[in-house]
């Protein structure tokens, strides 16, 4: 199994999800691409689904419908979902002094509404990856019943974002 293979790089993060990636430092993204792989892919893969892309990407073999997958659907889908996780503490840092906010001479904080309201829009834009993604495999199954086989093989969280009721 390949647990530490990343199937995104810090550069295809910004190039996939921050718009204006202009003196965007790759290291804010870096160790966290794991992390946000692990809690947003494998469960919407499943387990061994998730373990079959990971192996084909540390071993560059990934079949023609996994790249198609990766790229179009995977790779955009995690590059929101790393910039979700990690928006909070782009700007801000943790010191002995508490948090502090870098800044420079060029531009001004954007303040927790700001912050907010983008990395809402990137859950949202993660989700809608995420959703044609899922239609995208269902209908390549559609068309021929032998793709994608382990898709949904193991625990699923269908509904992240909605509300229980009882």
């Amino acid at each position: 199994m390949s647990s530490t293979t990343e199937i995104i790089t810090t550069t295809e993060i910004i190039d996939l999800a921050i718009p204006l990636k202009a003196g965007f430092e790759p290291r804010y993204l870096s160790k966290w691409i794991l992390k946000a792989q692990r809690q947003y892919i494998r469960p919407f893969l499943g387990d061994d689904f998730y373990e079959e892309i990971t192996d084909q990407v540390e071993n560059t073999t990934l079949t023609a419908d996994n790249t198609a997958l990766l790229d179009n659907y995977l790779k955009p889908m995690l590059a929101h979902y790393v910039v979700y996780e990690r928006l909070p503490m782009i700007n801000d840092h943790i010191s002995n002094s508490g948090t502090m906010s870098d800044f420079n001479e060029f531009s001004n904080a954007s303040g927790n509404t700001g912050k907010g309201l983008v990395r809402n829009q990137m859950l949202a834009d993660a989700g809608n990856f995420e959703e044609q993604a899922d239609q995208f495999i269902k209908d390549e199954q559609e068309d021929d019943s032998t793709k994608y086989p382990l898709y949904g093989c193991g625990e699923r969280n269908v509904n992240k974002y909605g509300f229980i009721t009882y």
